[in-house]
Order: structure tokens, then sequence, then C-alpha cells
């Protein structure tokens, strides 16, 4: 066990240290002979709660913040590693368990309110057309090796992370793009790392049920670029200005007045135009990717690769193998009327979303979408006047209710819509929602039925349970897309 505490300071071991360790888990249920067990305090919860049937699983140690006299006297041969901080501590035992694949890796964390996603995933994309060997860690899964894994967090865990590290470093992976969340920050899910690059495309308002204040909030991304070689940043963003203001010598910006310098814009529903100077050089994109926000996606990418010290017009030059990214503006069926299916999630995104939508169609909207239970309940008035701004129709459904009253979270959307003159509508089933938003919109004809703040999600949270569901297949299924 001595290896797998190399790194980890103020540490004070009671018990046996030539113990073997064949298994890493904070998860008490998922313990088996000979597993180092980590008692991780949650929001809800204690992990000093869950020792005894931790050991009684298998666990033949376990990390705490303090030592525990009930292990000491009923489990006298299991060690007890106390530590100050057991989620760093993880972190760091994990890196070492899987032999510090980081360390060969070059990886790229990037950050944000929204885009993030969008962002890493071009990165993704624009490294493997520079024929690099590239994989990515995101919301919408991992991807290495031509294939794609499913994962339920934007941020793994460290055990997870580290684990995934060491398969990309087995499959010759150079360099692994990441999302970073704010969740992944605060609980040090990615401590250790020495990032190669880190980008934020943009803070906006979101988790404030987590995070208390918007300041709070702004800090914890802000707490992401303490220390690092090389920050891209958009300095059309109030906290990227002011990150950059304190970081220019290792900071690429990229905005209306920065390094990567945009400047025409032209947009449809199907395609985006747009050009940018850098080095006084100017630069053309031409892409089926839509939107403003797409606009500074792409230029957050190609600032990475250059902070990357690779040529970023070797992908500029391959753009047109760039493919469309799932459930962001994806525009799925176009005839008699238009349908797209948006992630947009927060009031921002969802302005994002509707404003460009506006600019570049003529048509009437219709808005399908709802709002998490049990989360940030103050942004689902925010989201209700926004829609009803920018829409003509609005219809309040489920999004992930939880254990909250899908009525309750629909009434508070309501509260928001009526500050305008859009059409209100609450149809709870998500299903049933969409299939009238699509007959109204065949009705009226020359519609936009926006379906948003799911994307490519592949389930509905109800209660605790997850059920499956898809916003694609129930379009396709209505629509019969595919027959």
């Amino acid at each position: 066990m001595y290896e797998l505490l190399e790194n980890v300071n103020d540490i004070t071991i009671f018990g046996d240290k030539n113990i073997e360790i064949e298994k890493l888990s904070f998860n008490s249920k998922d313990i088996t002979a000979k597993t180092l067990f980590f008692c991780l305090n949650g929001t809800k919860t204690k992990g000093d709660l869950y020792v005894d049937e931790a050991i009684k699983n298998g666990a033949v140690a376990v990390v705490t913040e303090k030592l525990l006299d009930d292990v000491l006297t009923n489990f006298s041969n299991t060690i007890q590693i106390v530590v100050k901080n057991v989620r760093k501590t993880m972190a760091i035992i994990s890196a070492n368990f899987f032999g510090n694949p980081q360390k060969r890796l070059k990886i790229v964390g990037v950050t944000g309110t929204s885009g993030k996603s969008s962002t890493s995933f071009l990165i993704y994309q624009m490294l493997t057309i520079s024929n690099k060997r590239a994989g990515l860690i995101g919301t919408s899964g991992i991807y290495f090796d031509n294939k794609k894994f499913d994962y339920n967090m934007t941020t793994p865990d460290s055990i997870d992370l580290f684990y995934i590290f060491a398969e990309m470093v087995k499959s010759n992976i150079e360099y692994c793009v990441m999302e970073v969340s704010a969740h992944a920050i605060f609980f040090d899910k990615i401590y250790g790392i020495d990032f190669a690059v880190k980008a934020l495309t943009n803070v906006k308002s979101d988790h404030l049920d987590f995070f208390g204040t918007q300041k709070n909030y702004e800090n914890t991304k802000k707490n992401f670029f303490d220390c690092g070689s090389c920050f891209v940043l958009n300095t059309d963003d109030k906290i990227g200005k002011q990150i950059f203001e304190k970081n220019k010598k290792n900071s690429i910006s990229y905005g209306k007045n920065a390094d990567f310098c945009i400047k025409n814009s032209k947009f449809s529903l199907n395609f985006t135009n747009f050009s940018f100077i850098y080095y006084s050089k100017e630069y053309f994109v031409k892409t089926n990717l839509v939107g403003k926000f797409n606009v500074y996606n792409i230029v957050c990418a190609l600032a990475v690769l250059n902070c990357l010290g690779l040529n970023f017009e070797v992908a500029l030059k391959n753009f047109d193998r760039i493919k469309k990214i799932s459930g962001r503006c994806d525009c799925v069926y176009s005839k008699d009327i238009v349908v797209l299916i948006d992630f947009a999630h927060t009031t921002d995104s969802l302005k994002n979303l509707l404003s460009t939508i506006t600019d570049v169609s003529k048509n009437k909207n219709i808005i399908v979408f709802g709002c998490p239970g049990e989360r940030d309940t103050k942004k689902r008035f925010e989201m209700g006047v926004v829609a009803g701004r920018y829409c003509d129709f609005v219809i309040a459904t489920t999004d992930n209710p939880a254990s909250e009253n899908p009525r309750r979270i629909a009434f508070e959307i309501e509260q928001g819509v009526l500050q305008t003159k859009a059409k209100y509508m609450f149809v709870e089933d998500r299903k049933k929602a969409i299939k009238r938003a699509i007959s109204i919109a065949k009705k009226q004809k020359n519609c936009n039925v926006l379906i948003v703040g799911k994307g490519v999600e592949e389930y509905q949270i109800v209660g605790d349970r997850k059920i499956p569901y898809s916003d694609y297949m129930v379009v396709d299924e209505i629509l019969n897309i595919r027959s």
C-alpha cells in the first residue's frame, strides 16, 4: 500500500501498512475483498456512517478525516488512514493506483456555464481531423478509439476518471479533452491533474441551489484558473475578462476585441458563416453549426489548438469533416414545419438559442420545455420569461422532475410566461407535450417546434427512478422520420 500513499501529505496510519489493495471505492455497497474505502461526505449524508457496511462487505482499509474509535474496537484488523481532505486524497491515491496515467496525456479542461459540451466535442473533432490520437470525457459520454462509452456525469469522480485516463493511455491516446463542471472543481474531482490547457466558455447563472449565491458559483469557476500554463478565455464574458486581466502572460483571449478576434457573421437555420482575425490574418469559416454561440465555441476550440502548439489551419482546411453536435440546436425535421432539439437548460443558454432562431427564421416559435426538480428553482420564472418573449406558444412539461410535483415546477414557469404575451399550456407527459406542439405547428404552418432541455439524454428522472426516454425517439415516432 506504500506506493498508493505517495504524495499524500498530513497522513496518520493506524494498522498494518503492508496490506494489499486491489480495488478503490467510495460506495459501501460496491465493495469486494481487499478494497480501500473512502469516507466521502456528501450534501445529504456522511461517509463515516457507511464504514461498518463497507468493512463487512470486504473493505480492508478506510480513509477518513478523523479517527473512528468504533472501527478500532469492532474491526481491529482494518487499517485507518486519517487525512485532512478525503476527496483530495482519493484523487492522489486513484492516480497512483492506475499508474499516474494523467502524466502521459495532454489534458484539456473546458469549463463554463454553457458551451462546455459543444466546445469540448469540437476540440476533440479538430484534434482527430488533425490526425491526433484524442479522447473525450463529457456530458455526451466518453469517446476514444472510434468508440463511445455512456457515462452519467459531466465529470467523473476521481476513481473513474483516472481509470478512464489509464484506458486511454493503453490505447495510445495522446490528447484528452474533458468537460470540467463547477461541482467537479468544488469537490476536487480534478485534483492533481496538470492540465495542458484550461478553457472558459462563459460564466452565467446556474446551480444556485447548490452554491447559494452567484458570487460563490463564479469564484468556483475562477478557482479552476488558480494555476496552469495556458488559459483560453472568452473576454466578452465578465468573469473571463477578469481572469484574463490577472493572467495575461499565459492566456489567449477570444471575442470581439481579443487575440482571436471574431468579425463578420452570417446565420441561417442550416449554416453559419463568419471570420476571425489572429495576428493580423483573417480566417473564414463556413459550418453547419448554427448560431452566435457556436461561433464562440468554434473560435475557442481553435484557440485551444493554438495553445497546444498545433497548427489550427489544418483543422480549418478540413472543417467540412466536423460533425453536427447532437442535442445542440439540432434540426431533425424541416419540411412543412421545422423541429429542433436542444440541451439548453439555463436562462442564458435558452436566451442564446431563442435569439439565434429568431434572428435566422421568420417562422412562429412553439417551445416545449421544463425544468428539473429539486434544483435551482429561481431559474424557472426567468426561463418562463425568456421563453414567452421569444416564442408565440409555450408548452411546459416535465424534465427530470425527480421527487418534486411537476405541476409545481410548471406553475413557477407559468408565472414567468405570464409576464409576456405568449400563449401557455401545461402538458405533464413530455411525449404528449411534443405531440401537441407538432400538431399545433402543422395546423398553423410556418412554425418552428423547439424541444428544449434534454438534448441527447435518454432518460427521465421521476422519483428515484431513471425511466428510459428520448426526445429524438419521440420525434421520430411522431413524424416517422426514418420510415
